[in-house]
């Protein structure tokens, strides 16, 4: 793979990073336990968060057959929930998973 190919996907994919900041920040700014005051550097760790996991999902989720579409939904949605929203929800699947068996 060439220097130009690597440039050629990071700038393919900061278009999708961009679009997950956006939604990581909105998704801080919107929540009400946060205080706002003074917060600049949690502010940016969760806008970049989110932008790294839309990224990850939208590479994941091109492993599968899905459309394009469905792909960036995927990605948008897992921005916009965080990593302690999916952990919760993982956290939830897996014991009711763990119930059932028994």
């Amino acid at each position: 793979m060439t220097e130009y190919e690597i440039y050629n996907i990071f700038i393919n994919l900061l278009p999708l990073f961009l679009i997950g900041a956006v939604v990581g920040s909105i998704n801080y700014i919107s929540s009400e336990n946060t205080n706002k005051q003074g917060k600049l550097k949690q502010f940016i760790s969760v806008s970049s968060s989110a932008g790294i996991l839309a990224i990850i999902s939208y590479l994941i989720s091109s492993e599968f057959d899905v459309s394009p579409n469905t792909q960036l939904g995927i990605a948008i949605f897992v921005a916009f929930a965080g990593y302690e929203k999916l952990h919760e929800i993982f956290d939830k699947v897996l014991q009711v998973a763990k119930t059932r068996t028994l």
